[in-house]
C-alpha cells in the first residue's frame, strides 16, 4: 500500500519517473529519433518569468567571477542558484502542485536519456549525477508536501508538514559537491581560453550550436 508520508517510497517513485525516461530518451537518441533543437526550445519554455529573469541577473556576476578569477565567488554563485532558485523554487516550492516537479523530473530524465546516448553527452555525467541529485531530493521533499496538501484540501485530513531532514541535508551536500565539480571544471577550462571578452558570452547562441553538434553527432 502506497505511504504518502513514507519518504523512502515518495523517493522511489521519483526515481522511477526519471529513470524510465531516460531510459526512454537514452533509445531515442541511440536511432536518431530526437532532435536537441527541439529539446532546447521546448525546454526553455518551462521556466517561469521570474527564475528566468533571476538566472539572467546572477549570470552577469558568474561571468565577471570567470573574467576576474574569482572562483569562491563564482562558486557561492553557482550553489545559491541551484539551491535557492532550482532546488528550493522549481522542486519545493512548485511541489505545493506535486505533479509539477514530477513534470520536470520526467522531462529532464528524457534529455539526459538522449544525451547520454551521444559521445559528447556523456562528458559531464559526473556534474549531472551531483547536481540532478540534490534536485531529485529536492522533488522528494516539493511531492511529499504537495500530496500532504492535496490531501488536506480533498479529504480534511491533518494538515503535515514534514521536511524530511534526511533529504534535505543529501540535497545541499550533493549541490555544494555539483557546484565544486562546475567550479572547478571552469577554472581548468579557463587556462586555455581567453576570458577577457566573457562577459559577451552568448548563451543562448551556444546551446544552438551545442544543439547541432549533437543532431549531427554519429
Amino acid at each position: 500500500m502506497f505511504s504518502y508520508n513514507n519518504s523512502t517510497i515518495i523517493f522511489l517513485c521519483v526515481l522511477a519517473f526519471y529513470f524510465i525516461p531516460m531510459i526512454v530518451g537514452y533509445i531515442f537518441g541511440k536511432f536518431k529519433r530526437v532532435s536537441f533543437k527541439k529539446i532546447t526550445k521546448i525546454g526553455k519554455k518551462f521556466g517561469d518569468p521570474l527564475t528566468v529573469s533571476i538566472h539572467k541577473w546572477s549570470r552577469k556576476y558568474k561571468l565577471a567571477s570567470m573574467k576576474n578569477g574569482k572562483w569562491l565567488y563564482l562558486f557561492v554563485l553557482i550553489f545559491l542558484n541551484n539551491l535557492l532558485i532550482t532546488a528550493f523554487v522549481t522542486r519545493i516550492v512548485y511541489g505545493i502542485v506535486f505533479v509539477i516537479p514530477l513534470i520536470f523530473t520526467v522531462w529532464t530524465g528524457f534529455g539526459h536519456g538522449a544525451l547520454f546516448s551521444k559521445p559528447k553527452g556523456k562528458a559531464g555525467i559526473i556534474l549531472i549525477f551531483f547536481e540532478f541529485g540534490g534536485y531529485l531530493f529536492a522533488t522528494v521533499i516539493g511531492v511529499k508536501l504537495g500530496i500532504n496538501i492535496l490531501l488536506y484540501i480533498i479529504k480534511g485530513r491533518q494538515l503535515i508538514i514534514d521536511i524530511p531532514s534526511n533529504y534535505a541535508i543529501l540535497m545541499i551536500l550533493f549541490l555544494l559537491i555539483g557546484a565544486f565539480i562546475e567550479t572547478f571544471s571552469i577554472k581548468m577550462a579557463s587556462k586555455n581560453i581567453d576570458l577577457s571578452n566573457i562577459d559577451k558570452f552568448d548563451f543562448d547562441q551556444k546551446r544552438k550550436e551545442l544543439a547541432d553538434q549533437l543532431d549531427n553527432e554519429q
